[in-house]
């Protein structure tokens, strides 16, 4: 049995071996495929509630997400002479401490100014962003969710995160909304 078995493991080896010269496999070249996969329409959804804004979002344009982070870069480095470029001729806000109002891009960077003065450092640190596109509004808008970590003049260290929405026109901020969560630990 061992001699038989021997055999058969010599007969495989010899069977394997092969002293020829390989010859390389030359696979035909076959045209692209130029056929354009159909596009399906998505399902319409019946949601339980109505979006009261607008329930009709697509991706919007990166160059507005742009515009939001290098707001966000210019505050953080405390260059608040360099926020009036990214706003439009007004601004509508509604902040986390439920202050809202309509102002000038003038009035925005001051109050802006204002807050960044209270701190010796900002650091703005992105959990994710997004542009987003309101069909049915034509609207443009980036939401950003963050954290942001401070030091206070008097050296007290503090975090925030937020979530913020950000409208633009042309590539302006035209308006912000701004919730937050105090001390977030993560």
């Amino acid at each position: 049995m061992k001699k038989l078995l021997g055999s058969f493991i010599a007969v495989g080896f010899m069977m394997s071996c092969n002293n020829q010269a390989s010859t390389p496999v030359v696979e035909e070249k076959k045209p692209a495929d130029t056929t354009v996969a159909e596009v399906k329409p998505t399902p319409k959804i019946d949601y339980p509630y109505a979006a009261e804004y607008s329930a009709e979002w697509k991706i919007g344009d990166p160059n507005n997400t742009r515009v939001v982070l290098d707001f966000y870069k210019a505050l953080e480095e405390g260059k608040t002479d360099e926020l009036k470029k990214f706003f439009a001729d007004s601004v509508k806000f509604r902040l986390y401490d439920t202050r809202s109002g309509n102002v000038s891009a003038d009035e925005a960077v001051k109050r802006i100014a204002t807050f960044r003065a209270r701190f010796k450092s900002l650091n703005e640190s992105f959990l994710a962003f997004i542009p987003l596109h309101s069909n049915d509004r034509n609207e443009d808008w980036v939401s950003t969710w963050m954290k942001e970590k401070a030091v206070s003049l008097n050296g007290k260290a503090d975090s925030t995160i937020y979530q913020e929405n950000w409208g633009l026109r042309n590539g302006k901020i035209t308006s912000v909304e701004g919730f937050a969560q105090y001390k977030f630990r993560h």
